[in-house]
C-alpha cells in the first residue's frame, strides 16, 4: 500500500500562496489572460452556488427579490468588482444591470456582510469558495 504524506496547515497555506505567487507572474507574462481567468472563475462559482445551494445561475442574476438571492447577488457584485475593478463590466456579468445598481449593490454588501447572521452566511461560504478558484 502506497504511504500518504500529509501536510501540516502551515505547509498547505505556503504552497497555495507560492501557487497564487505562480498565477500572478504568469499573469503578468501574459500567459494567461486575465479576462479568460475571470470567466473561469465566474462559472466556477456559479456552478458552486447550484450545487451548494440549489440556486442556479438564471436565478442568481435574475431580478427576484427573495433576500437569499439577494445576498448572494450582492457577494457576487463585490467579488466581481474587487476583480475587473470596473462598473460596467460588473453589471453586464450579472444579468445586465446599470452601474449605478452595483453602486447600491456594493454599498449594501458593506451595510450587511458583518451585520446581518443570514446575509454573511452566504458571503463567507461564497467568498471562501472564490478564494479557493
Amino acid at each position: 500500500m502506497e504511504e500518504i504524506e500529509l501536510m501540516t496547515l502551515a505547509e498547505l497555506e505556503n504552497l497555495e500562496r507560492k501557487v497564487r505567487n505562480q498565477i500572478m507572474k504568469l499573469l503578468e507574462y501574459g500567459k494567461i489572460d486575465r479576462k479568460e481567468l475571470f470567466k473561469r472563475k465566474r462559472e466556477l462559482i456559479f456552478d458552486y452556488i447550484d450545487e451548494q445551494f440549489n440556486i442556479p445561475k438564471s436565478i442568481v442574476i435574475g431580478r427576484c427579490r427573495k433576500f437569499q438571492y439577494v445576498a448572494i447577488r450582492y457577494t457576487l457584485t463585490k467579488l466581481f468588482y474587487d476583480y475587473l475593478n470596473h462598473l460596467v463590466n460588473v453589471g453586464l456579468e450579472l444579468g445586465n444591470r446599470h452601474h449605478s445598481t452595483v453602486i447600491h449593490s456594493l454599498k449594501k454588501y458593506n451595510d450587511l456582510r458583518y451585520s446581518d447572521d443570514e446575509f454573511d452566511y452566504y458571503a463567507e461560504l461564497i467568498e471562501k469558495e472564490w478564494e479557493k478558484l
